[in-house]
Formats: C-alpha cells, structure tokens, sequence
C-alpha cells in the first residue's frame, strides 16, 4: 500500500480512455499522455492500459506501508529516497516505512506514476486524488520490471502531427501550419487554448459530436484543442484532430512554449 502524504498541485487515477458513453455526455477521459502511462506501465511490467496516477506540474511525497514497486515517465522529476536518488526511466523498489518525495518538474507538464499491479480502477468522472490518500495495487501485471532509455521531452521545435477536419475547407491551411502556437496558461484536463495569428473564417455552428485532439478555431481566430475531459459535442469549426501521439505530445508543453503543426501521413 502507498500513501499520498503530501501533495502540491493536482493528481488523479486515469487508465485507457473509456469508449461508449459519448452518446449520454460522459467524455472519454483517461490518460491525458497515453505514451508516458503505456511506458510507466512497462518498466514495472504491468499491463500496458493498467491504471495510472497522473499528476500535473505536482510535487508529492509518497509513503510505503509494503513494499512496493514504482515506474515513472513524462515530465521529469529528481527522486529523493533517504539518501538515495533513484533515475525515474528505471524500477523504483519503495520499501515499508521509506519515503519517497520529488518537486513539480521543470521540464514537461504530466508526470506518470505506476505501481506494480496497477492501481485500482479509476472513478468514471475524473476525480482529484488528495494528500492522505491510500493507493492500493492492483493484479494488472503481464511481465518483468525492466529500465526504459529516457524520451527527451524537449518538444517545442518538432510539429505535432493533425489530420484535417471536417471544416478544413473553410480555413487557410497555410496559416495554421506556417505558424508556431503560443500555450496559454488556460490548459487543463478538458482542454488547452492556442494563441497566434488569427484564422481568419472563426464562428459559432450548431454543436456537433467531438472527441479529445478535436482542434476547434474560435470566433476571435484562435484554436482551442480539445482534452481528454472536454466536451463530448462543440460549437466551433472543427479544422483539425490532433493524432494520439499529438495529442500526448501537446499535453506535456508547458505556457508559453510554441506548438506547430504538420500533416499526418
């Protein structure tokens, strides 16, 4: 068992996305970064779609009442054990009665926490873990704990791959992939606002069905992008819809880097 004894900022459980309930309003959720909780799961040989905690530019410390086995990946954190440093790409082995505490990250947004086995099932509507909490391990395990090479999160200059949506047409799809994106500090689970130049043609339409990395274009020209809490149907032209890997790589820009988007193959 691992207790949440302190935590600063915002964390939750979150597993693979959870289909077939659009249609009564209830939005996909899941993991916002897919990749990082399918590697967190790996290095401590879970199930690749076992539940995750996911926390969002948080510091925390960890308490262990067992022994327990930890795997991180997405933004990273510097880990402190006693006197020992773990690296976050390898297992973390977390013994009875030792602490675990590590800083909001520098680099990145999301950080994914794994436990060996999985922790339980999430709740249907995303739900804030708070300091207190008691995590208990799951059985999702599939294989042997092994050390991951560590992805470089430094994403700014690579464009993130869209394909184009059902409103392209109306828009000039040179001004939306001949510019780089500013992140706002308006980003959370439900969505990230993107400001550049304006495309021009932005407008209000009857709401129709969307779904997480829908890229819709204001009224004013600028690009909200849909996550993985947003809204299940939306009022602005679709132009684009982001890819998993995009939508997965968008969630770790931090306010103020730039996103720039090419065409999906």
């Amino acid at each position: 068992m691992l207790e949440l004894t302190e935590l600063a900022g915002f964390a939750s459980i979150q597993g693979r996305p959870r289909f077939g309930r659009l249609k009564f309003g209830i939005p996909l959720g899941g993991a916002f970064d897919q990749t990082s909780m399918t590697q967190a799961n790996r290095i401590v040989g879970n199930d690749l779609d076992a539940p995750i905690l996911e926390l969002a530019l948080s510091g925390a410390t960890f308490t262990a009442h067992t022994d327990v086995l930890l795997g991180f990946a997405g933004a990273p954190v510097p880990m402190f054990i006693s006197t020992r440093s773990p690296r976050p790409n390898e297992p973390v082995w977390l013994r009875a009665g030792e602490s675990l505490a590590f800083k909001p990250p520098s680099l990145g947004v999301l950080t994914v926490i794994a436990i060996r086995g999985g922790f339980a099932d999430p709740p249907l509507v995303t739900t804030p873990v708070r300091a207190g909490a008691l995590l208990e391990p799951g059985g999702q395990t599939s294989g042997e704990p092994v050390a991951l090479r560590a992805p470089a999160l430094s994403m700014t200059n690579i464009p993130i791959e869209m394909m184009l949506g059902p409103h392209s047409g109306s828009f000039s799809v040179a001004n939306l992939f001949q510019q780089r994106f500013a992140v706002t500090p308006n980003i959370n689970r439900q969505g990230l606002r993107l400001q550049g130049f304006p495309l021009p043609g932005g407008c209000e339409i009857v709401s129709e069905p969307c779904c997480p990395g829908t890229v819709q274009v204001t009224p004013n020209g600028q690009l909200i992008v849909l996550g993985p809490d947003g809204p299940t149907v939306g009022g602005y032209p679709k132009v684009g819809i982001l890819t998993r890997e995009g939508l997965d790589r968008l969630a770790q820009l931090r306010p103020g880097e730039r996103a720039a988007f090419k065409l999906a193959r």
